[in-house]
């Protein structure tokens, strides 16, 4: 792409060269930053004299979520309002938990904010201050300058002492209104990639549920199961309660242990996945006495099946480890008896006609949930071992196709969203050149 006429030294590191007529200098200089409110009001319900409190969890893709935020009384309102009255055309940022990922305001209606940095552009095109506060050349400042922690925390003296770059205005508004069409043209394209995931997320599920309901024979005589999720299924089948081929059920630890940093770690459904057990580096750590408990009774043993029942509920995987790990409450193990083979189980699991009679019997409360008796008392299917074993195997085949179908479109997902985080970069600190002045 072009690039400018002449360049010089920007003197720092991690910036390089930058436009001959570009200076740079601490955004506190150019720019009014500020931040919401550091203390916790009394929350009210929503009404026409209550207000708005948008915090950092409030802010994401580049977006207010005013629905989730939570309301304070008008008095309130008007004192944190005195030290950072948001106003249309501001920008603000996340300076907690998720930092950086900044918004354009774009809306009249009257609110105010705590853990949220309040840029008010001035001399800058607010749209052009928007994309360099979302280029690597700001998160890299963040990660030199953000404080450690629980949360990740960014202060109100570090984004003052951002360094940023000083150009005309008439360049900074040029800058913007290409990024904002290029941009809009990736976004787009990352949007069909993501329909493409779905429809093949789709066609996954569709395909289990035909072979673990249908069979494998099409010219199979067939009846009627007696079951909405089922339909008709091949004749010779039987129609059981999943309890039948469950020879015993059990849940991780409902206890509360204490954190050890060289312990075992416990894991959780955060961790279970229709694809394996995903364990990071950061899981939470037990004592070995706590650990032992909770392990002393069998479980997990190596072919259970796993299925989460507490929050994210209904994803399944087979326990594949010689040795068993901790787990909490919101794990369920399965242990089949010898009239099943788990990967054909599994499989039923993630089929349609199981998670339709799972969400129906979803237990509402902060987290949903399913009791353990409930996993099992779902209709099922019982075909012969050597038709589980085979509708198994060629559903390993089918999956393993459309999952390297969805690996290719999420590394198409991953370059276009690098190549989107390179272009606001190069625009920004003029290693492009966009105008053709």
């Amino acid at each position: 792409m072009n690039r400018y006429e002449r360049y010089k030294d920007s003197g720092i590191p991690w910036l390089g060269e930058v436009p001959e007529h570009w200076d740079t200098m601490s955004l506190k200089y150019i720019c009014d930053v500020r931040d919401g409110t550091h203390d916790t009001p009394q929350y009210v319900y929503e009404s026409d004299n209550s207000y708005p409190l948008v915090t950092s969890k409030d802010i994401s893709n580049g977006n207010i979520n005013f629905e989730s935020a939570k309301f304070i009384s008008e008095e309130d309102y008007l004192n944190i309002s005195k030290r950072s009255n948001v106003n249309f055309g501001d920008l603000l940022m996340p300076m907690i938990g998720t930092v950086g990922g900044s918004v354009l305001v774009e809306t009249y209606r009257k609110f105010t904010i705590k853990n949220v940095a309040l840029f008010k552009a001035g001399q800058f095109c607010a749209k052009w201050l928007k994309y360099f506060l979302d280029s690597e050349l700001s998160k890299i400042q963040f990660e030199l300058e953000k404080n450690g922690g629980v949360q990740d925390f960014v202060g109100l003296t570090t984004l003052r002492n951002l360094i940023i770059l000083k150009l005309p205005l008439k360049e900074q508004t040029a800058i913007a209104h290409y990024l904002d069409t290029k941009l809009g043209e990736i976004d787009a394209l990352i949007d069909k990639q993501q329909t493409l995931l779905e429809k093949l997320a789709e066609q996954r599920t569709a395909v289990i549920t035909h072979a673990v309901t249908k069979g494998l024979n099409p010219a199979a005589p067939m009846k009627k199961s007696g079951v909405e999720w089922l339909g008709d299924v091949p004749a010779h089948w039987s129609i059981i309660q999943f309890r039948r081929v469950v020879e015993n059920i059990k849940d991780g630890t409902h206890g509360t242990h204490s954190r050890e940093n060289n312990g075992f770690p416990l894991l959780s459904a955060k961790n279970v996945f229709n694809d394996g057990i995903h364990i990071h580096d950061n899981e939470s750590q037990i004592s070995e006495e706590d650990y032992k408990l909770i392990t002393s009774n069998g479980f997990p043993k190596k072919n259970d099946l796993l299925i989460t029942c507490v929050g994210s509920i209904g994803r399944c995987c087979i326990y594949p480890f010689d040795t068993p790990f901790a787990f909490q409450r919101s794990v369920a193990f399965l242990r089949l008896n010898k009239n099943a083979v788990p990967q054909f189980y599994k499989y039923f699991v993630e089929s349609t006609c199981y998670q339709e009679q799972l969400k129906a019997n979803v237990k509402l409360s902060i987290q949903g949930g399913v009791y353990l008796g409930t996993l099992i008392s779902m209709y099922a299917i019982l075909p012969t071992k050597e038709e589980q074993t085979s509708i198994a195997g060629y559903l390993n085949q089918e999956t393993a196709k459309i999952d390297r179908l969805c690996e290719t479109v999420n590394q198409t997902i991953g370059r276009l969203k690098e190549y989107r985080t390179a272009l606001i970069t190069q625009a920004v600190t003029g290693k492009i050149k966009v105008t053709d002045e």
